[in-house]
């Protein structure tokens, strides 16, 4: 599979800095705010000298400064639209964006930019989305998730406890073929890489919803551009 990677958001660099312990070929990460990246990347000293965000590049792990790491300015939509046109292929596409609540970020949860980023996804790769709280937003949550299977993908969707972002958090992961994501870690014996937090039965856990959890999911719309 390919190892190259593409992260939509995450101008904050964490994302890519867990990914780089992966040691992936290439890291492109596509983010609006040219000025908010690179206050993650380089040093930002006061009017007295004093560097403002020495601890926080320090936790990014100077993320950015990896030689391996391209950094794609602009609008999503139409970055996503060049790479097609590029041809580009990634092996793990991760959509690291905040809730849809804007007109300029709803269209980056819809049928529209998914099949673009189908596109874009390896045979045999896997995507994906932040998508908000499974309970304080469960609407939108398992809209995030049929979108995406109507955009062509075999989708499960997981879930976890962010105190920071006050509790229960979820995302939406898509492949474009079987064995589905959920199939795939459940064929794992061990993961392939070491991490101080996560274990297999916390990962394959989190897949796991309340029995009734997706009974309406029927009258749930699919979210398309425009709707």
């Amino acid at each position: 599979m390919s190892k190259d990677i593409l992260i939509i958001g995450g101008g904050d660099g964490l994302a890519v800095r867990d990914i780089l312990r992966t040691n992936p070929d290439n890291v492109t990460l596509l983010d609006l705010d040219e000025e908010l990246v690179n206050f993650f990347k380089n040093p930002v000293f006061d009017d007295d000298g004093i560097q403002i965000n020495k601890e926080i590049l320090e936790l990014n792990e100077y993320a950015f400064s990896d030689k391996r790491v391209n950094v794609i300015f602009g609008d999503a939509y139409l970055n996503i639209k060049n790479l097609l046109m590029k041809k580009k292929k990634f092996g793990t596409i991760i959509v690291d964006l905040p809730d849809p609540s804007h007109p300029d970020l709803n269209k980056l949860y819809t049928t529209n930019f998914y099949e673009m980023l189908n596109g874009l996804l390896a045979d045999t790769g896997a995507i994906a989305i932040q998508s908000t709280s499974p309970y304080l937003s469960k609407n939108v949550f398992l809209s995030i998730g049929k979108t995406l299977k109507e955009s062509g993908f075999i989708v499960d969707q997981y879930q976890h406890i962010i105190p920071s972002f006050g509790g229960q958090w979820g995302w939406t992961i898509g492949t474009k073929t079987y064995p589905s994501a959920r199939d795939r870690l459940n064929n794992l014996d061990v993961f392939p890489i070491e991490d101080d937090f996560l274990t297999r039965g916390k990962v394959i856990g989190s897949f796991e919803f309340g029995k009734n959890y997706y009974k309406n999911l029927s009258n749930i719309p699919v979210h398309n551009i425009g709707s």
